[in-house]
């Protein structure tokens, strides 16, 4: 049962493709708390860690929630709206700051706060990973004064230490290990504070004029070793190499600046052990919102414009002004083919543009040290494939549990009043669809592959399964596919055999019953054994079936009278000779009226022994 804290989204999701490809996702609308503070409140960003979000708000307040949106703590540290958070690797300390120029740090378990002030709004922050650990307590941010500052605390008090400036406006900083990765108007660079060097630049996609802000840029690092990145209607994946981590020697020249290929360029800037290594770049026909990994694949918040999107029968829109398309949770591959597509309805987003949106993604698995060879050889290949749907193969991949059990990772789509979290679908997810598709051979060998482990999940599809077989009087394939739904499940089986008795159909089922595990109550047994006795068709079905199955001697002495009774001495004889040579006693079946010679010649009623 779904707490109240999360509303069922299903209604609000609409697949891309009207075929019956297996969904990526499931979602649901953040409630509780949160949709309380969003009737209130607009959402300006939010950050997601180990067992709690923090949402930034226009009105300056950050409120640390659940995952189900419960508010546990809030902070009102700012004038303005909140651009920008960052939890260090511990989820110990928060970082926020605002158009107001302020940064706060807050302690989640402890009243310590650092506030820092500058004179220009502040557009992201980054806490050092080991904040919590580390005296010096650093903090980048950066902002509209076009300087990436430093903050630490010396022997003198708080310092800022200026890594960047003078290439105009910085607007997305994340730090992860050693790293630091920023993206302005010329492009994104990585600074690695280890060596105090930069150790690479990607220049900025040329798709927009460098002018154009009204997209942002993404960032979001998979441990310290890939960079994802989303800006304007490109996708970008720069992997960090180590020259000795045994690749087949260093992939570049002696020239510190030569280019390591593909349309989005990165430079090597002369650190001694890492460079940044472009292994996948595209372009989309839609606007990156944001963009994370998924497992193996990507996730990309889409938000594809007005005037991009199409009328009724694939027309061009009606008029310019139209209203604005539904975002998109899509999942592709690294060479930009289409896995999955959900369009989702959040409330307003018919009057919402692109930077009104964001990915606020957890994802705490390394699924990939670097590129397969496959795709990192094509990376340059990929960026011609501007069209998704003409991708050979589209939606072909199937979908596996690529995550561990409490490592799943989470999807948060966010809006200014809105927010819709998309979770990976596990087993029992892919199985209910699957049924609810009527594709039962796919959701049994699911469950065989032992990706769906529920016993409750066994029983439907065993339900669903054997009824549509019946319904469709496929009777003979419902009882050779019993043992595999079946299982050691004794009371389903009893349950079944009167499904099938009152079909008339046991003599079908009656080779697959087991009789040792599990064992059925001799009732069953009795049901099966007498379906075979009113034809004289079925008796050598039923004296291969008694002669194959010993347990079931046991109840031929319930069986024999009705034998006699029904079908003349000749079938009583039959059941009483096998009944005797299978259970090794002479006496274990007789017929009341049998006379038997004793030593004397003389003749008496014997009474029958037990089985």
């Amino acid at each position: 049962m779904q707490s109240n804290a999360e509303k069922t989204f299903a209604d609000g999701v609409e697949g891309v493709d009207d075929g019956e490809d297996e969904p990526r996702l499931k979602y649901v609308r953040l409630g509780s708390s949160c949709a309380d503070l969003l009737s209130r409140a607009a959402a300006s960003c939010m950050q997601v860690e180990d067992k709690m979000i923090a949402l930034g708000t226009q009105q300056g307040g950050v409120h640390l929630l659940d995952y189900n949106g419960n508010e546990i703590r809030r902070f009102d540290s700012h004038k303005a709206a909140v651009n920008d958070l960052s939890f260090d690797a511990k989820s110990e300390f928060i970082a926020s700051c605002s158009d107001d120029g302020s940064v706060a740090v807050h302690s989640l378990f402890s009243d310590e706060t650092t506030r820092l002030q500058y004179s220009r709004p502040i557009k992201t922050v980054a806490l050092d990973p080991n904040y919590s650990s580390r005296k010096d307590r650093q903090v980048a941010c950066a902002g509209l004064a076009g300087q990436l500052v430093l903050n630490s605390r010396g022997w003198l008090g708080p310092k800022d230490i200026v890594l960047h400036k003078g290439e105009g406006p910085i607007q997305r900083l994340r730090w992860s290990g050693s790293l630091i990765a920023w993206a302005n108007d010329k492009g994104i660079k990585v600074y690695d504070t280890a060596v105090h060097h930069r150790i690479g630049f990607i220049e900025r996609p040329r798709v927009q004029p460098p002018g154009d802000h009204t997209s942002t840029c993404s960032l979001f690092w998979e441990s310290d070793t890939l960079l994802y990145i989303g800006w304007g209607s490109r996708v970008l994946v720069a992997r960090i190499v180590h020259e000795d981590d045994g690749r087949g020697g260093k992939a570049v020249s002696d020239d510190p600046w030569k280019v390591l290929g593909g349309p989005a360029k990165a430079v090597a800037l002369g650190s001694p052990s890492r460079y940044v290594e472009i292994v996948a770049d595209f372009g989309t026909d839609y606007i990156v919102a944001g963009v994370a990994p998924f497992g193996h694949d990507l996730a990309i918040l889409a938000y594809v414009p007005a005037e991009s999107a199409e009328g009724p029968g694939g027309a061009p829109p009606p008029d310019s002004g139209a209203l604005a398309a539904r975002p998109e949770l899509r999942i592709v591959s690294w060479d930009n083919q289409d896995i999955a597509s959900d369009a989702l309805s959040l409330h307003g987003f018919e009057h919402y543009a692109a930077t009104d949106y964001s990915l606020a993604a957890f994802h705490p698995m390394v699924c990939r040290g670097r590129a397969p060879a496959s795709r990192a050889a094509g990376a340059g290949s990929a960026s011609s494939g501007n069209s998704a749907s003409s991708a050979p193969g589209r939606f072909a991949r199937q979908p596996t549990k690529w995550w561990s059990d409490g490592l799943e990772p989470l999807y948060y789509v966010v809006s200014p009043k809105d927010i819709v979290l998309g979770r990976p679908r596990d087993g029992e997810d892919r199985v209910a669809w699957m049924l609810e598709k009527k594709r039962f051979e796919e959701a049994l060998r699911l469950l065989e592959s032992g990706e769906a482990a529920r016993e409750t999940t066994r029983e439907k599809v065993a339900q669903a399964y054997l009824e549509h077989l019946f319904n469709t009087s496929q009777f003979e394939r419902a009882a050779s596919l019993c043992p595999r739904l079946l299982q050691g499940n004794a009371a389903a089986w009893e349950r079944w055999v009167y499904m099938f008795a009152r079909a008339r159909q046991l003599p079908a089922l009656a080779p697959h019953i087991p009789v040792e595990e599990p064992r059925l109550r001799s009732t069953a047994y009795e049901v099966v054994l007498t379906s075979f006795l009113p034809s004289v068709e079925n008796h050598a079905g039923f004296l291969s079936l008694v002669s194959l199955a010993r347990p079931v001697v046991a109840f031929v002495g319930a069986v024999q009278p009705r034998a006699g009774l029904r079908q003349g001495p000749r079938a009583a004889r039959q059941v009483r000779r096998l009944a005797r040579s299978r259970g090794g006693r002479r006496r274990a079946v007789q017929d009341p009226g049998e006379v038997r010679g004793g030593a004397g010649g003389a003749s008496r009623p014997r009474q029958g022994g037990r089985v």
